[in-house]
């Protein structure tokens, strides 16, 4: 849409008055674009967006750009625009030279398609639930410093392994235990757990071994989840028995078997694993 609202002779407007001009436009119809003011609110909302479209374009080098890209986003974002939003959010935290809020823009990038999940309905949800996680790595990458960077990344490494990408939760889990020891032991357990899972859901029945022995010495002997943990971890080691019987191992096989009586004696596993 092109304004008539300005008159034609910014042209020859010096670059900073224009700057300024494109500027005050597009905040003045982000004022007058609040959902809140609803009678003219589409209007202002489409006059906003042209200005401050005008402004990026026209200064994409300008030292305010970054600034400018990011209220670009939250007006977005406040009209529920969230796939708008975010692709906003990432541009103005990547695609410029460092600058003071590139790390805020970069998490409210996966905030907004979180809130885009929320709303996504068919097989959009399963795609926007991917853009998160996808935004979500880039981000821990470029911001690992973040004071929300073990949060966001605990809540990727969950959706990798509901979504079934093994290795990378694998990968992702174990960043998370290596890079935030400072992480919540809520945060650090679940990590655990996926990288136990998923270790055995591709086979690593060893590693998955020793995942389970992590997330065992983290659980409370009271909590109802713990048996579960128990079977799981008797599991890992009777598949390794299995793969030595494969072998003809015999030796290593029995010595597999023979272990889940000291190491999870409760499991469902153990007769099975002890005939």
């Amino acid at each position: 849409m092109k304004s008539n609202i300005l008159p034609a002779k910014l042209a020859v407007l010096s670059l900073t008055s224009l700057t300024a001009v494109l500027c005050a436009a597009a905040l003045a119809y982000q004022v007058l674009a609040q959902p809140s003011l609803a009678d003219e609110q589409p209007a202002n909302y489409d006059e906003a967006l042209y200005w401050y479209d005008e402004y990026l374009d026209s200064f994409p080098e300008d030292v305010e750009t970054p600034g400018i890209h990011y209220q670009l986003a939250d007006l977005l974002l406040e009209n529920e625009d969230f796939g708008g939003a975010a692709r906003a959010y990432e541009s103005t935290a990547y695609d410029y030279v460092a600058h003071e809020q590139a790390a805020a823009a970069g998490y409210a990038a996966i905030y907004a398609l979180r809130e885009h999940q929320k709303v996504a309905v068919g097989a959009q949800t399963a795609m926007v639930r991917s853009d998160a996680v996808t935004s979500t790595l880039r981000f821990v990458e470029a911001f690992p410093g973040h004071e929300h960077a073990d949060v966001v990344l605990g809540a990727a490494v969950d959706d990798l392994y509901d979504m079934e990408r093994y290795e990378l939760a694998i990968e992702n889990g174990r960043k998370l235990i290596a890079d935030y020891p400072g992480a919540t032991p809520e945060i650090r357990r679940s990590a655990w757990v996926v990288v136990a899972h998923a270790s055995f859901d591709t086979a690593a029945y060893v590693e998955a071994e020793d995942a389970y022995m992590r997330v065992l010495e983290m659980t409370d002997a009271d909590d109802e989840t713990r048996q579960a943990v128990v079977d799981n971890l008797a599991a890992s080691i009777y598949k390794q028995g299995e793969q030595a019987n494969v072998m003809e191992d015999n030796r290593a096989a029995a010595d597999h078997f023979l272990r889940i009586r000291a190491v999870a004696p409760s499991s469902e596993v153990r007769p099975a694993a002890e005939y």
